[in-house]
């Protein structure tokens, strides 16, 4: 009898883990559910006000006294530099390429001026971007915008032709032997009913009004 007791005790025990592991056996994983890829939308055309104020001319450039400014198509010179006024123009709008740009705020437009240099030095130039500058009502100032090509003597170039680029650091260098061409762009105040005084390092003044 205990013979008989103790195999039905460990028959039974046997089945009762034979039904434990099947209830325990591992279910199959459920089926990962892919997410649709993101689609990337197309950011509206950003429209960039500028800056509140514009970066300020280094302290360290003096600007000459010049008693008379020279006008738009006369030539102002020294012992270092001829510098004359291409063309100028007013811009409510800076493009910089297709999807940015800034806008004037009221108050305020953007002077575009192309400047030719000639160096009289005898020796290669090479000055910072805030040595390009312009004195308007509300103080002195290195462009926002420019673009530069330095060419030999009795090549003329059309400075308005330039594709620029945002000027990030009047340390920006511009480099020539012989001429120059650059086309700026600055942010300047509407009333500027006096004209604007252009300059190139130490070269005498050109007047300009941007109407």
């Amino acid at each position: 009898m205990k013979k008989n007791t103790l195999l039905f005790a460990v028959g039974s025990l046997i089945v009762i883990l034979a039904c434990q592991s099947a209830a325990l056996a591992p279910t199959a994983a459920p089926t990962a559910t892919q997410l649709p890829k993101s689609t990337n939308t197309p950011a509206p055309t950003s429209t960039n006000t500028p800056r509140p104020t514009s970066t300020s001319l280094p302290t360290a450039t003096q600007v000459p006294p010049t008693p008379t400014a020279a006008q738009v198509g006369e030539i102002a010179a020294n012992d270092q530099y001829e510098i004359s006024v291409v063309n100028f123009r007013k811009l409510e709008t800076v493009y910089l390429d297709e999807t940015s740009h800034w806008v004037a705020n009221p108050g305020y437009q953007f002077a575009e001026i192309g400047i030719k240099v000639k160096n009289l030095t005898g020796s290669p130039v090479k000055v910072g971007w805030g040595d390009v500058y312009i004195i308007d009502s509300a103080g002195t100032w290195y462009p926002g915008w420019g673009l530069y090509k330095a060419v030999a003597n009795g090549i003329e170039l059309n400075p308005r032709t330039f594709s620029f680029a945002e000027i990030k650091s009047p340390d920006e260098p511009i480099e020539f032997n012989d001429v120059a061409f650059l086309r700026a762009i600055w942010l300047t105040p509407t009333d500027n009913s006096r004209g604007i005084l252009v300059g190139f390092d130490d070269s005498p003044l050109v007047q300009v009004f941007v109407k």
